[in-house]
């Protein structure tokens, strides 16, 4: 990763996590794309048959960025405050190259900057309760293809859908769509319904004659 295939030409893939359920995460659906023309094209490939064990503590967590972004620390002695870094980062090599980093960003330019997202409708008291019920759907459905929830669809996206937004969804496009995103569409227009049967959670399809309705 952070090289084009193009100039490595090499089936090798590496994946960096903090542990190995992130890892897991993100293979899962990578190889699932694998399966097909690439492995039959690498004869013998064995994927997921090397790891490398990265020492505790030099993989930052989301989180821990979240912080030096919002509070950038000034000198690398400041490091030992920031919470998730432990206190050897005051004086590693490790923490000083952070430091170089950090000192040597420059402000992006406002044309270099990324569009931001049009505001999405916010829920209705309905709407909400319509959320609820596809955050219900997407573990059922992360349960069923051992996939993260947080890789299948975001909570703003669950929103939105709730809210009547059709367009610009990542949950009703590729694999998202196929995974959950029909069946989340097929939810909240009435096509899907959730059932109790012999005390486990069910998934029926509604028929298409008129049904009698009671509001919530």
């Amino acid at each position: 990763m952070g090289r084009p295939w193009s100039t490595v030409r090499t089936p090798l893939v590496q994946i960096a996590a903090v542990s190995e359920t992130q890892t897991k995460n993100t293979w899962a659906p990578l190889l699932e794309m694998l399966q097909g023309p690439v492995l039959d094209e690498y004869s013998g490939l064995e994927p997921l048959d090397t790891f490398v064990n990265l020492p505790r503590g030099r993989i930052i967590k989301d989180d821990t960025l979240n912080e030096i972004v919002l509070h950038p620390p000034k000198n690398q002695d400041d490091l030992g405050k920031v919470r998730g870094l432990s206190g050897g980062w005051r004086t590693n090599d490790i923490g000083g190259r952070l430091m170089a980093a950090l000192h040597a960003a420059k402000p992006l330019d406002q044309g270099d900057m990324p569009d931001r997202e049009p505001r999405r409708p916010g829920l209705t008291k309905d709407a909400a309760l319509v959320s609820d019920l596809l955050k219900l759907l997407l573990k059922v459905r992360a349960k069923e293809s051992g996939v993260a929830a947080r890789l299948i669809a975001r909570s703003d996206d669950l929103e939105a859908l709730a809210a009547g937004v059709r367009k610009n969804l990542n949950i009703l496009q590729g694999w998202r769509f196929e995974q959950f995103g029909k069946d989340a569409l097929d939810l909240v227009e009435g096509r899907l319904a959730f059932a109790i049967e012999n005390g486990k959670l069910k998934m029926s399809r509604v028929r298409q004659e008129q049904q009698e309705t009671v509001d919530a």
